[in-house]
């Protein structure tokens, strides 16, 4: 009793310590990126175009998004014969007395993976309401917003739009919900402005509305949107919302840059920005579904970058996108085939284990004619724990076809906790049982376990 509460003490702590393994090794990773893109953008892009820089950390969100996912998917790809290579060999029998501590065993574990699972699932939940409310918050503040428009304004809308190619049809309105400049929407986008903006000036309102243009040509609205979604599942990497956040910034950029092309003096434009944010001094909560120009980070680093006397940045050229796609190749496949951190330089393995088996029922044409044997059947077992019925094959048996039917039928209907090597669930192939069975007062069937 005491040995079976100290290995299973030991399987739980061997999990756990698993998990942080690869917990640790995806934030290392995330880590060693996020420094190499910073070093990118300091010593090759610094004086480059802000969209380079914005596709690059882009790409980097992408790539440290799917970073969890990514050993797994390598798993799958490469060769599992060469990870399944050694053998183990198990002997034991198993009567109808000893499947209650197997079942045990399993809804235990199950337990386990459910409170984890319910603690990922009600962050994830939490992050996602917050979107679901800022959606619906929009929705109403774009329903009570008015539309209506001078000749002025309407003159402006159609000349920056026809200015920066935009074929889509941009709606303004002013709200008095709001007090930051607000633009979302994907097909047909709105600027929602407040209603304080009937007073500002022509040079004012032409370097707002030049600037929420400039998001919505540049689909910023969707890109935001999706990387919010994406942060929000990889919520347990600090380093995605970091990311997130140097995204958002990088875009900000760019559309401040948009405003100083469109002959906009720096200094003018710093002051007509701190007119805005003076304005929205109250409105310091961000809405998620929508693309704020003013928001309770980085006014100081966009001023800081429109009153830079470096030279305005160079257009971006089209030869640096298949470059971004290359150097998102190389992190995925860097990241899926290393592992940074492990646990000694051996593979941790689990072995595969019964979590639910059924007695074989005897034959009644055996039984009636006193007829004992055994019959020995290979079988693979795939990673989810299932075996694959295509697999089960009779590799002996005696007597000759006598008990062949009813020990496929019941290997079939067996589960089992799924094979591991450090920590990664594998199938389990060449697996060998042996079904005995005896005229005793109880039918008993001795599985030897063979994986390879």
């Amino acid at each position: 009793m005491l040995t079976n509460t100290a290995l299973t003490i030991f399987e739980q702590l061997n999990r756990e310590i698993l998990f942080l393994v690869f917990l640790c090794d995806v934030l290392f990773k995330s880590l060693l990126l996020v420094v190499l893109v910073n070093y990118l953008n300091r010593r090759f892009l610094q004086t480059t175009s802000g969209g380079n820089k914005h596709l690059l950390w882009l790409s980097s969100f992408f790539c440290v998004a799917a970073m969890p996912l990514l050993p797994e998917l390598f798993q799958r790809l490469a060769e599992e014969g060469s990870l399944l290579r050694g053998a183990s060999l198990i002997i034991f029998s198993v009567a109808p007395d000893t499947l209650a501590p197997l079942m045990s065993d399993s809804i235990a574990a199950a337990g386990r993976i459910y409170i984890w699972q319910t603690i990922y699932l009600t962050i994830v939940s939490y992050l996602l309401l917050k979107l679901l409310c800022s959606v619906l918050r929009m929705q109403l503040i774009s329903k009570s917003a008015d539309y209506t428009q001078t000749e002025a304004l309407s003159c402006l809308l159609l000349d920056l739009c026809t200015q920066m190619k935009l074929k889509r049809v941009v709606n303004i309105g002013f709200s008095q919900q709001i007090d930051s400049p607000l633009s979302f929407g994907l097909r047909h986008p709105k600027i929602i402005l407040p209603d304080r903006a009937r007073t500002w000036t022509d040079s004012v309102l032409t370097s707002v509305v030049t600037h929420e243009l400039s998001h919505i040509r540049r689909f910023d609205w969707l890109t935001t949107l999706v990387c919010y979604f994406l942060a929000s599942l990889n919520w347990f990497n600090p380093l995605v919302w970091l990311i997130f956040r140097r995204i958002k910034k990088e875009s900000e950029f760019i559309c401040d840059d948009a405003v100083l092309k469109n002959d906009k003096s720096p200094v003018v434009f710093a002051e007509e920005l701190l007119l805005v944010a003076r304005q929205a001094v109250k409105q310091y909560k961000t809405e998620l579904f929508a693309q704020s120009m003013i928001d309770s980070e980085g006014i100081y680093s966009r001023l800081k970058n429109i009153l830079d006397e470096k030279p305005r940045s160079k257009s971006m050229r089209w030869v640096s996108i298949p470059l971004l796609v290359l150097f998102t190749s190389a992190v995925f496949t860097a990241s899926g085939s290393t592992k940074i951190l492990s646990i000694g330089s051996r593979d941790v393995i689990e072995e595969s284990r019964v979590i639910y088996s059924e007695q074989p029922i005897y034959p009644e044409s055996a039984m009636g004619a006193g007829i004992e044997g055994w019959v020995l059947l290979n079988f693979d077992v795939d990673r989810y724990g299932v075996v694959a019925p295509s697999s089960i094959k009779v590799m002996e048996a005696h007597p000759l076809h006598v008990f062949d039917e009813v020990s496929i039928s019941t290997i079939g209907k067996f589960k089992f906790s799924a094979r591991r090597i450090n920590g990664e669930a594998v199938s389990s192939d060449d697996s060998k049982y042996i079904f005995r069975f005896k005229l005793d007062y109880l039918t008993i069937f001795d599985p030897i376990a063979i994986t390879m």
